[in-house]
């Protein structure tokens, strides 16, 4: 029997000292000499580990989990593209990227970054390759300094190569959320797949495709002789404390352990983009704001991570796990009728990522409403006053939402006046320190 062993989007479990004992302690006990261990991207970051402690942090997790093949995903190259070649050459597993290139060559081929590979599983050939979303460039907001090839031409010439190989089953390793277009257009056996929600396991044409929880919440295994797919939580197994010792250990070198205030009540993080206004989101853009002495605030659900803050003392650690990104806060100066049109573009459906009831993101300093039916803002204000598109008025964003026009295109870098040199995080745990912890949701963004 030939197994596959799947994870993707670790992200912030090495936030997590327990939670990523317990993937530890699930590898451990489902690893044997016949199952394969892949990763299907985001598993360098972000994590405040990684943002704090650089590339030591997302090696000495992956020298833990020890996986065969990895892939890579968007957020593995929020630190730059030299830091995603370090970790692919230092790291145990081989990285495989088909779609990949930079400087008219694939990624990472002086690092051991390899097109495709075949590995002997318990008498199986297992031909392994990866794709990364073709929407790189744009969710990075130019960071990755690297181009994408189409996934579904690149996935159906690995095929091809991987069966001239001698390969009995295909795997595509595909960090993009689009997996069914190449179950469609190839005769690939599994799609490990990453970089979007929700989590779970389906057949197309013949393909199966399977996609774990992020945060290491899941990890999938396929017998590849029979197609059976098992969703393991890894609530389930027991906790490796070498993982923990290690997770722990980092927040420690981290620096971040100070408490800076207290909840009465937990605050849960949105686990998809468009969950609305929650109290974190509030939170977080009101820190914004604040940090940049604007008139108005907006941070998106993209930026959020994590599941929840608990009761009680919470550390500066805590807060830094909810935004651990290496974005600083930049003060643009708008319109208001190019503030109008940025609040509009917090419908969630702009990103094809949430539905027509949903907000993607949170503002602060700013009221607006909106007609959910049409799609149209009916109503904004700043300050209790409607917003009068003649005036200047300044607009506080992560710098994420300033340099790509992913999520917010009406306004952007040429808009800015001011970067502050504080990252988010930083801004949010000052903000803590001044006002304490106590976010409520507010009604900042209402439908009709």
């Amino acid at each position: 029997m030939t197994r596959i062993l799947q994870y993707s989007d670790l992200e912030g479990v090495y936030d997590d000292a327990r939670a990523f004992g317990r993937l530890v302690g699930c590898l451990d006990e489902r690893r044997d000499d016949d199952a394969l261990v892949l990763g299907a991207g985001d598993d360098m970051a972000p994590s405040v580990t990684t943002t704090v402690l650089g590339i030591d942090g997302p090696l000495t997790a992956l020298d833990l989990l020890n996986p065969d093949v990895e892939t890579f995903g968007n957020h593995d190259f929020d630190h730059g593209a030299e830091f995603a070649r370090t970790v692919a050459r230092r790291s145990p597993a081989t990285y495989v990227s088909a779609n990949l290139r930079a400087d008219g060559r694939r990624f990472g081929a002086d690092d051991g970054v390899r097109r495709r590979v075949v590995r002997e599983v318990d008498g199986t050939s297992v031909g392994v390759f990866g794709v990364t979303t073709p929407e790189l460039d744009a969710v990075t907001g130019g960071r990755a300094a690297v181009s994408t090839t189409d996934p579904v031409t690149a996935a159906r010439e690995a095929e091809t190569e991987l069966r001239t190989a001698g390969a009995d089953v295909v795997v595509c390793l595909a960090h993009m959320g689009g997996d069914a277009a190449i179950a469609r257009a190839t005769d690939v056996d599994l799609i490990c797949g990453g970089h979007t929600v929700p989590a779970g396991s389906t057949e197309i044409d013949g393909t199966t495709l399977v996609r774990p929880k992020r945060d290491g919440g899941t990890i999938f295994e396929v017998d590849l002789a029979s197609g059976e797919t098992t969703h393991h939580d890894v609530d389930a197994f027991p906790v490796a404390q070498r993982g923990v010792d290690a997770m722990r250990e980092a927040r420690r070198d981290a620096g971040l352990a100070e408490t800076v205030g207290r909840l009465d009540d937990p605050i849960d993080v949105p686990d998809r983009n468009g969950a609305g206004e929650t109290r974190i989101g509030n939170f977080v853009a009101d820190a914004v704001r604040w940090g940049g002495d604007a008139d108005v605030g907006i941070y998106h659900d993209g930026g959020l991570r994590g599941d929840r803050i608990a009761a009680g003392e919470v550390t500066a650690f805590d807060l830094a796990s909810a935004v651990p990104f290496t974005d600083r806060v930049r003060v643009l100066d708008v319109s208001g009728e190019r503030l109008r049109a940025a609040l509009s573009e917090m419908d969630g459906r702009c990103l094809g990522l949430a539905d027509e009831r949903s907000w993607f993101g949170n503002v602060s300093g700013a009221r607006v409403v909106r007609d959910a039916a049409a799609g149209e803002l009916v109503d904004a204000t700043v300050g209790g006053d409607p917003i009068d598109d003649g005036e200047r008025y300044s607009l506080a964003v992560p710098g994420y939402l300033s340099a790509s026009d992913h999520v917010i295109a009406a306004v952007g870098e040429d808009d800015a006046v001011r970067r502050t040199d504080a990252t988010v995080y930083e801004r949010v745990i000052e903000y803590a320190r001044e006002f304490g912890i106590d976010p409520e949701v507010e009604d900042r963004m209402l439908e009709r």
